[in-house]
């Protein structure tokens, strides 16, 4: 029976819902193949123990799950069984890599809201060091600078991929009192974090006064009020092109590596709309 190990930090805990549904899609394709997924929550993934966990479980192959530690990825990989990595990359590694398109993804949501005629902007980072926070600010900033907005009309502010972190930056905003007139959140729990935020701590109204936009397209999303204008990634997607991954390089020597990244597309909800016009 195929025994494919799931390594990942991020499912140490409850895992958020964007990680759940990469979950469900994985375990999904496993049953199809009436195999087993060992998932194997790691706190620092790729860390000295996760070798040997891997070893007692006796995997086939191997899906990480990002973000990790790169020279540690690099050492596992090596030596383990077939590899697929899924969101997250490390160049000059040999191994098949599921990515997602973060840089244009994040350009088309400003892209959205400058097209509504959003002149002032705040921008709401996930976690620091985290490739996908990178690759969506090259993206916002890119975009940014292409429609001519000035570095004075951009407000970034840190947060960490939770609805904590979204409400906190929006609670700053709102204390500020210097109000953008659209808010691009990193990811969507950060996003139902600023429109939670925005509901008890003020008068003002989404989109009437605020616009927000977030990333990933995850049930959540949905469930807000307004409903949340979002750039979708396919999760089910990268479930399946993982698994396929997997099942090619058992298969035999005519396995070539791949590297896929996964394009994005921006959902348009309620969330936002042109900009109030202000004395």
């Amino acid at each position: 029976m195929l025994t494919v190990g799931l390594v990942s930090r991020v499912l140490t805990g409850e895992p958020g819902p964007y990680h759940a549904e990469i979950l469900t899609s994985l375990r999904t394709e496993m049953s199809k193949q009436k195999g087993n997924l060992v998932v194997l929550p790691t706190p620092h993934a790729g860390g000295p123990d996760i070798s040997e966990q891997m070893g007692h479980a006796n995997l086939d192959a191997v899906i990480f799950l990002g973000p990790f530690d790169s020279d540690a990825l690099r050492r596992i990989v090596r030596n383990g069984p077939p590899s697929v990595l899924v969101d997250f990359q490390v160049r000059g590694l040999r191994v098949d890599t599921i990515a997602v398109d973060n840089v244009s993804g994040a350009e088309t949501a400003i892209d959205h809201l400058v097209a509504l005629g959003h002149k002032e902007f705040a921008l709401v980072l996930g976690e620091e060091d985290a490739i996908a926070t990178k690759e969506r600010l090259l993206g916002a900033q890119t975009a940014l600078e292409r429609a001519g907005i000035p570095p004075s009309s951009i407000k970034i502010l840190k947060g960490d991929f939770l609805l904590e972190s979204g409400y906190e930056a929006m609670a700053a905003l709102l204390k500020n009192g210097s109000l953008p007139t659209a808010v691009f959140c990193m990811n969507d729990e950060m996003a139902v974090g600023a429109i939670q935020a925005i509901h008890r701590l003020s008068s003002l109204e989404v989109p009437r006064d605020i616009s927000i936009v977030g990333f990933d397209d995850i049930i959540w999303g949905t469930a807000t009020h307004p409903r949340l204008t979002t750039v979708r990634v396919d999760k089910n997607l990268m479930g399946r092109l993982s698994m396929e991954r997997v099942l090619s390089a058992l298969n035999g020597k005519s396995h070539t590596i791949t590297s896929t990244v996964i394009d994005t597309e921006l959902l348009q909800r309620e969330s936002t709309a042109p900009p109030p016009v202000r004395a």
